[in-house]
């Protein structure tokens, strides 16, 4: 079992922690019903050293020192499954040894990740409930579900990545409040609920049936959901139109599940090719690990999945499925209590629909209409052709004609940021034209190329102004402040040295002057001397880069990416901290299209390009950027 990611699960209570509670005045077990505890098997006290010592040795730093010894309890309640049918469920419940005379306790809810053998839970090996253990350590209860379809509920599947899990979770709580009933152990009002991975689905599903089933019984005082599948209809079309997928397991206990809880009552085979619909409801018969199960199917989509479920799915077809998913599907609804939503440190995976969310938040200023364009456009109405294909050309661009809606060719790659950047930067000529060629006659639709570069990097300094505007760690700074900086460098100083590149050049050229090899290696070394400085170290064959920057062989276009980007951030500027004239200007520039000359264009939207005020201001920005660069790193 992998233990590192749990550091944040044990610092998330810390985190969360509110007021001391008030103690809950009425105790009184539930004799029978949901949440009614059938059996108790004391499994012994971990002492506080031994934890102390675990972490040491697994090289693990919760953020929290364990202080006292814990109790540890086997404990099986009642249940019912999504027919209402009554069963039985298992869980741990880890208290606090000491004197507990006196003292209050809040219930920390630990779910765990995906797990498909029925055995590797809590109930049975308790190291397997590692924050609901490490949390008692410091003065809660801890309270670990194995979750319905484990443990001791091995005639049910299991509901995995279903909200109807939750359910369990909500009889667990029931049951270990019963249990401290019992045991003479007093809580206060606070109840903390965290999980990992698909534990992450369930602490924010249970957050969100307690607050609309469930509030009369329950208050939550906070939750912490991590890593986890919460748009289950986005996050299962986006696995399907990948080409591998490293979890098969994953999705197979996913359909497989769904199948029987939405009594679809499907075969195997109507989901997955063979030999793989003949071994996955073994598989997924509980007695297997994920990891074991992974070994006997293959990561390729399309060799997993039959051809046909796919081209229904990732088409129009498969409806039901999709409807299931859709709600079960946590999103679209507003906790009352705090949620703290965790990631991984290094875990810089951005999906399509996050990434549009984030470009959206970030552009607010611009307006509601705006936004809700930009925003079915790039979900609903197909304006970005998104992911790598086979035999697709590589980079980004933004296209279209008069009649059509915009068009983004993009190869949107989910393991970096930057992609994130390239789609806000492609929407901004997207929205930028469809607004021209709504507003605008055929004849002035066109915007020329002085300004083409204008929306699309106003787009991308409101991003950063958002990105830097949330709580963000040291890191994340650092690197947006870097990328803001390679940013003005790669387009003010150095697409402005690549301007008078070409004006050298053809200038010479006019002279009758022999444009050679050596000419053009001389005039790009003495160019790139002259720009970056006598310190920095050149490689003599970059004065062949000339050669092979593409925008050359288009003479006198470089330029306009400097004009650009000195006028979009200026506009930015004017449009985030002013008001409803800003924003105006800033919208009729884009409706304008070719209607003016573009220098008129921008004056009316706010910015004279033909003063040095533009540009003077973009450099001032560069050197507070560096100046921000060295007190985040010093």
């Amino acid at each position: 079992m992998k233990y590192f990611f749990r550091k944040n699960i044990i610092l998330s209570i810390i985190l969360l922690i509110g007021c001391e509670g008030t103690i809950t005045e009425d105790c009184a077990t539930t004799e029978t019903g949901r949440g009614h505890v059938i059996s108790v098997l004391p499994l012994g006290t971990i002492s506080a050293s031994y934890l102390t010592d675990f972490l040491k040795d697994n090289n693990i730093d919760i953020g929290v020192v364990p202080v006292l010894d814990v109790k540890v309890y086997s404990i099986v309640y009642e249940t019912v499954d999504w027919n209402g049918n009554p069963r039985q469920a298992s869980g741990a419940i880890y208290i606090p040894d000491e004197n507990n005379s006196g003292k209050k306790y809040p219930i920390y809810s630990g779910q765990h990740g995906t797990e498909s053998k029925r055995s590797n839970v809590a109930s049975i090996t308790p190291i397997r409930g590692f924050d609901a253990m490490f949390a008692a350590s410091i003065g809660y209860i801890g309270s670990s579900p194995d979750l319905l379809g484990l443990g001791v509920s091995n005639d049910v599947v299991h509901p995995y990545v279903h909200a109807f899990v939750a359910e369990g979770v909500v009889d667990m709580t029931r049951a270990t409040k019963n249990f401290a009933c019992g045991n003479d152990i007093q809580l206060n009002d606070q109840l903390f609920v965290i999980g990992y991975s698909e534990g992450g689905y369930v602490a924010m599903a249970t957050h969100k049936l307690i607050e609309e089933k469930y509030a009369d019984e329950f208050s939550i005082t906070a939750s912490a959901p991590m890593a986890g599948p919460y748009d289950m209809r986005y996050a299962s079309k986006r696995i399907l139109s990948r080409e591998t997928y490293s979890q098969p397991g994953y999705t197979s206990f996913t359909y497989m599940s769904y199948n029987e809880i939405e009594n679809m009552n499907r075969p195997a085979s109507e989901f997955f090719q063979s030999p793989f619909a003949e071994r996955i409801p073994q598989l997924m018969d509980g007695t297997k690990t994920i990891g074991e199960a992974n070994k006997d199917l293959t990561n390729k989509i399309k060799d997993l999945f039959s051809a046909k479920f796919l081209t229904d799915y990732l088409g129009d077809g498969e409806k039901e499925l999709k409807n299931a998913f859709a709600e079960n599907s946590l999103v679209g609804w507003s906790p009352k209590a705090p949620i703290k939503l965790f990631h991984g440190e290094n875990d810089i995976t951005v999906g399509y629909n996050n990434s549009v969310e984030k470009i959206l938040d970030s552009l607010q200023p611009l307006g509601a209409d705006y936004m809700e364009i930009l925003r079915k456009g790039l979900l609903e109405d197909r304006w970005a052709d998104r992911y790598e294909s086979k035999g697709k050309r590589s980079g980004a661009y933004s296209s279209g004609c008069y009649d059509s809606n915009p068009f983004i060719l993009m190869n949107y790659q989910e393991d970096n940021i930057n992609s994130m950047y390239t789609l806000a930067h492609e929407a901004g000529h997207s929205m930028h034209s469809f607004l021209s060629r709504k507003t605008q006659p055929y004849l002035y639709a066109d915007y020329t190329i002085f300004v083409a570069e204008v929306a699309s990097t106003f787009n991308e300094a409101l991003l950063t102004k958002y990105l830097f505007s949330q709580d963000i760690d040291k890191s994340m700074k650092i690197y947006l402040t870097c990328r803001e900086i390679d940013n003005l460098r790669g387009t003010l100083y150095r697409q402005t040295m690549f301007a008078e590149f070409e004006h050298l050049i053809y200038a010479s050229a006019e002279k009758n002057q022999p444009m050679t090899l050596d000419a053009f290696k001389d005039i790009y070394q003495k160019l790139l001397k002259e720009y970056f400085g006598e310190n920095t170290t050149l490689d003599d064959c970059l004065s062949l880069e000339c050669f092979r920057i593409p925008h050359f062989y288009f003479s006198f276009y470089v330029y306009k990416y400097a004009t650009g980007i000195s006028a979009a951030y200026a506009l930015a500027d004017m449009v985030s901290e002013g008001g409803t004239t800003e924003l105006n200007d800033y919208l009729n520039f884009l409706k304008g299209g070719g209607s003016k000359y573009p220098i008129d264009l921008l004056k009316d939207a706010g910015v004279d390009m033909t003063s040095p005020e533009p540009v003077r201001t973009a450099l001032k920005k560069f050197s507070a950027l560096v100046n921000q660069l060295e007190t985040l790193t010093n």
